[in-house]
């Protein structure tokens, strides 16, 4: 059965004799649950993906040609991906076989794709190995099983013309079947091993893949952090590690955080933000950080149909928690509708037993409901109007015309115009009669909120 939760289980079937893939990954890797499987064949590759996929979220394999095998025979939509040796990596190859062996000529080293009569010499010099490569991933990803596998025994086929011929001081390849034919006909070559690197960002990858696979059928969600102030290294590694105790305490599995300007962010899904939010009223997770960063940090919840959504929602929430008094209590919410949820974070420790449960909010939802109110009213969206409140907040004032909306919200002169055409329709804005000259000349009319009547409601 595949994995639950935050685990991934994933099959790795590798033609890579050497193991390479297995020697840089253990069986609990990047919270993926990882079980190799050695195969010696593409026929063998096909055979053995079909026993095993349904107990597993994805499949990697070793080499562009396996894993067109796994595409062939993947009726069911497994993710899947494949480790590739890098055109960098073939550069780095042989510029060490240059080093190491100043005799070497470099048209007289011959590389898997080359056709008969390319030459590398040549290829270097019109920076021609990288298309070489692209336009080889796009022939092998038209063919079928059988035509795969003739496409690979054609390039052993030159390989051996190449041997008998007596053209070549050198072969690089990254086939274990070409490997075996050389190593049988006694001539020099290099093995192009995959990287650490090439490993790790496929599974990355395919990681990523399972997620969002995971997370269709559902709402997604992202949880964005961002570190105030003066961002740095030991801020970082301290936010790291502060993350781990509250995974320990709380038994969350919150992993998989990317890095990002300023901070951090996850991609989960509705369910884990609810528990963790106790049914969106209170953010453990901003009083735990609090308790033990103080206000270094900055918690935002995004809640939306697409991973798109979710990240915007959550760059809302955070924007909202910046602009928040310093003394505030609360975090921020944005759901998929646009509706903004203030989230209590003054309960520092919650026992976990009591995560997921709806406790009683102490100071959380004043705001709000104020926010969702004038919204509904004023037919606006729940993020404008708590963008407007705040900045209106942030410069203490209470006027306000097109033009500041303008600058200070980001938004065009219609959507500004409609703003307050729908706050004053609604009786949250009046007009004081005076004017200002914008840099067409022409009037424009200053507002006046009166959002502290729903304040007091």
């Amino acid at each position: 059965m595949a994995g639950s939760g935050g685990t991934f289980r994933v099959a790795v079937l590798s033609r890579n004799k050497r193991q390479s893939t297995r020697q840089m990954m253990d069986s609990d890797y990047m919270d993926c649950l990882i079980d190799f499987y050695p195969v010696d064949s593409l026929q063998e590759i096909g055979e053995k993906f079909l026993k095993v996929r349904d107990a597993y979220d994805g499949i990697l394999t070793s080499g562009l040609f396996s894993d067109r095998i796994i595409a062939c025979n993947n009726d069911i939509g497994i993710s899947h991906r494949y480790v590739a040796a890098s055109a960098e990596n073939y550069y780095r190859q042989i510029l060490l076989q240059l080093m190491h062996h100043p005799e070497l000529e470099l048209s007289r080293i011959r590389l898997d794709l080359m056709e008969r009569g390319q030459n590398l010499a040549q290829i270097i010099e019109s920076n021609a190995l990288v298309t070489l490569m692209h336009d080889e991933h796009a022939r092998v990803y038209k063919m079928n099983p059988s035509e795969v596998v003739a496409f690979e025994q054609e390039m052993l086929a030159r390989h051996e013309w190449a041997i008998r011929h007596g053209n070549y001081q050198l072969f690089m390849t990254r086939s274990p079947i070409a490997d075996a034919m050389f190593a049988r006909y006694n001539v020099k070559y290099v093995y192009v091993d995959f990287t650490h690197e090439e490993v790790t960002d496929a599974l990355k990858s395919l990681r990523k893949d399972m997620q969002l696979k995971r997370l269709k059928g559902g709402q997604i969600a992202c949880i964005r952090l961002e570190i105030v102030r003066e961002d740095s290294a030991e801020k970082r590694e301290k936010l790291k590690s502060v993350l781990e105790e509250y995974q320990r305490q709380y038994k969350r599995v919150l992993s998989g955080w990317q890095e990002r300007e300023n901070g951090f962010l996850l991609m989960t899904d509705a369910r884990t933000v609810d528990e963790i939010t106790h049914v969106r009223r209170y953010s453990s997770l901003s009083g735990f950080l609090g308790s033990r960063m103080g206000r270094e940090v900055l918690v935002g919840y995004g809640i939306g149909n697409t991973v798109q959504d979710a990240e915007e929602n959550a760059a809302a929430a955070i924007n909202y928690h910046r602009s928040a008094p310093m003394d505030a209590s609360w975090a921020y919410l944005v759901d998929e509708n646009g509706q903004v949820n203030s989230l209590d974070t003054n309960v520092v420790e919650i026992s976990p037993g009591d995560l997921g449960k709806s406790l009683p909010s102490k100071s959380a939802g004043v705001l709000e409901s104020t926010v969702n109110r004038i919204a509904r009213t004023a037919h606006l969206s729940s993020r404008i109007v708590m963008h407007l409140i705040m900045a209106l907040r942030r410069e203490n004032r209470r006027e306000a015309g097109s033009e500041w909306l303008i600058r200070e919200m980001g938004v065009s002169p219609r959507t500004a115009n409609k703003i307050l055409s729908n706050l004053e329709k609604a009786g949250y804005a009046e007009i004081t009669g005076r004017t200002m000259q914008v840099s067409k000349g022409r009037p424009s009319n200053i507002y006046r909120f009166r959002f502290e009547q729903e304040e007091q409601a």
